[in-house]
């Protein structure tokens, strides 16, 4: 969270932030929506890491969505754009399912 991530003291550098293990094993057997996709799990590390429950967050360059899907996970609102039309309707499809998913 924001309070957790101000405790830190500056020149500390969190060791563990990309080393889970199931976030790299899964990311080799994904599905591949874009070419630089990253896995959800790490998107919600992230999130979860500068964000609270309800903050809104602006991803400017959205690609398949999979930070709007991290955000859904996460509790957080959402903002994309993406340039791209087909990446843009792949991240639609993934954000609704989602959505249908959790309703």
């Amino acid at each position: 969270s924001v309070s957790s991530l101000k405790s830190i003291t500056k020149g500390y550098k969190e060791k563990d932030i990309m080393n889970i293990p199931d976030i790299i094993e899964f990311a080799s057997s994904r599905n591949h929506y874009h070419p630089t996709e990253k896995p959800i799990r790490l998107m919600e590390r992230l999130i979860a890491l500068v964000t609270d429950e309800g903050d809104v967050i602006l991803d400017p360059f959205m690609g398949s969505g999979t930070t709007g899907v991290a955000c859904m996970n996460m509790k957080r609102r959402f903002i994309g754009m993406e340039i791209d039309d087909i990446y843009f309707k792949t991240a639609e499809d993934r954000i609704i399912k989602e959505t249908l998913q959790q309703n």
